[in-house]
């Protein structure tokens, strides 16, 4: 256990990355594409299911990609955009530098 749970704080990135398979930072940007890929698909009023099947993929598997749960591959992304009406950059614009990460 880390000084950091001790004090309730944030695991370590090494605790995090050993916990889901990935970094903390990648871990938000998942998280953070998942809220936009949500609400975007909610402006255009699709369904999971609807953007599954554009995307070749099964609902379940969007649902993992709007929790944050699992990583997204570059051509699905584009996939996922192009059913969207929305660029890919459109995922990043909002997303913090690597820096503030």
């Amino acid at each position: 256990m880390s000084r950091d749970d001790d004090e309730g704080g944030e695991p370590s990135r090494a605790e995090a990355k050993a916990e889901t398979g990935f970094t903390a930072s990648q871990s938000y940007l998942q998280m953070h594409i998942g809220r936009l890929m949500r609400n975007r698909r909610r402006m255009v009023e699709m369904t999971q299911q609807q953007l599954a099947t554009n995307c070749g993929v099964s609902f379940q598997q969007i649902q993992k990609y709007e929790a944050g749960e699992a990583s997204i591959y570059a051509a699905r992304l584009w996939a996922i955009a192009c059913a969207l009406g929305v660029s890919v950059g459109y995922f990043f614009e909002s997303a913090p530098s690597r820096a503030r990460l």
